[in-house]
């Protein structure tokens, strides 16, 4: 099956409602589709979404009705990019560890962004398309390994008044939650990840420290999420802080964190870690998604994603 790729780009604040942005998306690209695939970064339940950075919330019947699309499929973010990793587009990846999946075994995709996006791809056989889970890793407890991290853990705990989960610190408002933890004071440096992050790629000491610790407790997390879900098929790391701070990884602890104390032996040796690149892998997998619920032959679809 073939697919002609419109990329239009939106910035979502600019319109009220979400129907406004996909009518203006389906106007650019000038084709009117009968199926939607909407990849969203937020929960999605019994058909209905509602976004996590924006003040929308839209419903998969309200969609159908709107555009008189005859199919709607809304999924999370890193459900559609659990799609992507079941079959990736090698050039699509940035390879930290090589390893050898072991057949058959799911996939874990994982990244910090808004959140801390998870899911599970668990293969079938034949042409069956994968089982796909959205999993919601980033509400667990921060994970500790040394005793530096049980005294930040213990500043973490202060500041927010509750014990830090994973995604209170591995996500863009947990960065800055981590610097101010970290660096006192001298946070006011940083007002925003983006300058943290900058900062960081530019050499400032103070900076990488903060992102060191940050791929340290990542390294840690996905250890946790590895034993959890035995997803020794490979890690997909993804989101929008990760494929930016690709060289700063290596300054950290992040690939021995992911095999420390390793009970089983070599469970976790040879577990392959890569990075999503692509940078439209989560359209790409919306529309696997949608793919794989009909049959496309014919008829025109559409996979859209919106943060």
């Amino acid at each position: 099956m073939g697919r002609t790729v419109f990329a239009v780009r939106l910035k979502a604040r600019e319109y009220p409602t979400f129907e406004e942005a996909v009518g203006t998306a389906i106007e650019h690209a000038g084709v009117r589709p009968e199926w939607a695939a909407i990849a969203v970064a937020g929960p999605v339940e019994n058909d209905r979404a509602q976004f996590t950075n924006v003040d929308w919330s839209v419903s998969a019947d309200s969609l159908r009705s709107h555009f008189a699309f005859s199919e709607v499929h809304l999924l999370n973010d890193f459900e559609a990019l659990g799609h992507y990793a079941a079959t990736p587009d090698p050039s699509g990846l940035f390879v930290l560890r090589r390893g050898h999946p072991s057949s058959g075994a799911p996939r874990l995709v994982m990244g910090p962004g808004s959140g801390l996006g998870q899911s599970i791809a668990i293969p079938r056989a034949g042409p069956f398309a994968p089982s796909v889970i959205a999993a919601e890793g980033g509400h667990t407890f921060l994970p500790i390994a040394t005793d530096d991290e049980d005294r930040l853990r213990g500043r973490l705990h202060a500041a927010l008044g509750h014990a830090p989960t994973t995604e209170n610190v591995l996500s863009g408002s947990g960065l800055m939650r981590l610097t101010s933890a970290m660096l006192g004071e001298n946070a006011a440096a940083y007002p925003s990840a983006a300058a943290l992050t900058g900062a960081a790629l530019n050499g400032d000491e103070a900076a990488r420290r903060v992102t060191t610790q940050f791929f340290n407790f990542l390294g840690s997390a996905v250890r946790n999420a590895l034993y959890a879900t035995g997803a020794r098929g490979g890690v997909f790391l993804a989101g929008g802080i990760v494929p930016r701070l690709i060289p700063l990884i290596a300054e950290s602890q992040f690939l021995s964190r992911v095999t420390e104390n390793d009970p089983c032996g070599a469970y976790l040796a040879n577990i392959p870690i890569t990075v999503i690149v692509a940078e439209g892998a989560a359209l790409d997998g919306a529309w696997r998604a949608l793919a794989a619920h009909r049959s496309l032959s014919g008829a025109n679809g559409a996979a859209l994603g919106f943060a």
